[in-house]
């Protein structure tokens, strides 16, 4: 999904879902998918998504994630993930579950086969200092090394 969609969706949800008052972000966490940041003192909300992981997948994680933050959000600030917060994502229509297990995030290098049938053999959030000029791909015949490369910038 592109960074745009994303950021749409989440408004609409969070009107949808009386969630008006709080703010959209985004930001670089790449294990994180989603949280909300509460502000006691002045009484903000902020809900925040990675890039990282709206650019890595589909629009069901992506609404999901939402949905679960937006279930904190109506939830309260210290619920957790306890019964309490449960019955808040069955009524958003999130799953209940503390961690998502399907959801990934975009790697920014990736390690590719070098004979161009572009397999992809792995992938790192920050460049590597390793050479994998030597490694080989066992499921093809052609390899004759894997090269580091940009997935995106």
């Amino acid at each position: 999904m592109e960074l745009k969609e994303v950021k749409q969706l989440a408004k609409q949800l969070m009107t949808k879902w009386g969630c008006d008052d709080c703010k959209f972000a985004w930001n670089n966490r790449r294990r994180a998918l989603g949280l909300v940041k509460w502000n006691r003192i002045t009484g903000t909300k902020e809900l925040q998504l990675s890039r990282y992981f709206a650019l890595a997948n589909d629009f069901n994680e992506v609404k999901d994630v939402i949905l679960h933050e937006i279930a904190h959000i109506l939830a309260g600030p210290d619920q957790g993930h306890n019964a309490v917060w449960k019955a808040a994502c069955r009524k958003v229509g999130a799953r209940p579950e503390r961690l998502n297990k399907t959801a990934k995030a975009a790697y920014k290098y990736q390690l590719k086969c070098d004979c161009g049938c572009g397999t992809v053999a792995g992938g790192f959030f920050s460049k590597p200092r390793k050479d994998y000029t030597n490694y080989r791909l066992t499921t093809c015949s052609t390899s004759t090394g894997l090269r580091v490369v940009e997935a995106y910038k």
